[in-house]
């Protein structure tokens, strides 16, 4: 935002002037601008997202809550489906945000028939505060499941700030100044003297 801010001398010039020169700036330094700031916002994605991540691997009892990064997960319980090529176990959450209902998630763990391998799908909720991930685990002895529950925030900032790059580089590259194309060789006409 500085940089066409500086290059219209806002704060040094009258109004007036600001604004004409605003107007008057190359379409290649709003893209440019335009650019950086999409870097800026997914360099925040990318840090929220490592930096930030809540992670909680506990085991569960059907009837069972647990709070993960401002979200509450109670679990309902294991139930057994049978898919057209493989049978699983799948678990059921409600998720609340404070008291609000949010959604469902359905995370499971299937055997598939032929040949005999075991995968695990996660149930997901997708926000703009960022991803929640619910993995269901192995029974236990007592009764419970092992589950892992994550949560990255500010995923979207790094696809969005991967757009506004990919904008501001189209509007760089819209400007007539930096369209340049394949130079061709300008033919010199060689003047033929006449034999004498």
């Amino acid at each position: 935002i500085s940089e066409p801010l500086l290059r219209a001398k806002f704060g040094a010039a009258p109004w007036s002037e600001v604004k004409r020169r605003l107007i008057n700036l190359p379409r290649a330094s709003y893209g440019s601008a335009l650019a950086h700031f999409g870097i800026g916002l997914m360099v925040t994605g990318i840090v929220a997202t490592s930096a930030y991540q809540t992670e909680r691997i506990v085991v569960m009892k059907p009837g069972a809550q647990i709070d993960v990064a401002g979200f509450k997960l109670q679990f309902r319980g294991v139930a057994p489906t049978k898919g057209p090529n493989y049978a699983e176990q799948t678990g059921t959450f409600d998720v609340t945000w404070g008291d609000q209902p949010v959604t469902t998630l359905y995370p499971a763990k299937r055997l598939y028939d032929a040949p005999p391998q075991p995968t695990t799908e996660a149930g997901i909720l997708n926000s703009w505060r960022g991803d929640l991930y619910a993995v269901l685990g192995d029974p236990q002895p007592d009764g419970g499941f092992a589950v892992r529950l994550y949560f990255n925030p500010l995923v979207r900032f790094i696809w969005i700030g991967a757009l506004i790059m990919f904008m501001g580089g189209g509007i760089s590259l819209s400007d007539r100044r930096l369209r340049v194309g394949a130079p061709s060789r300008s033919r010199r006409s060689i003047a033929t003297a006449a034999a004498e």
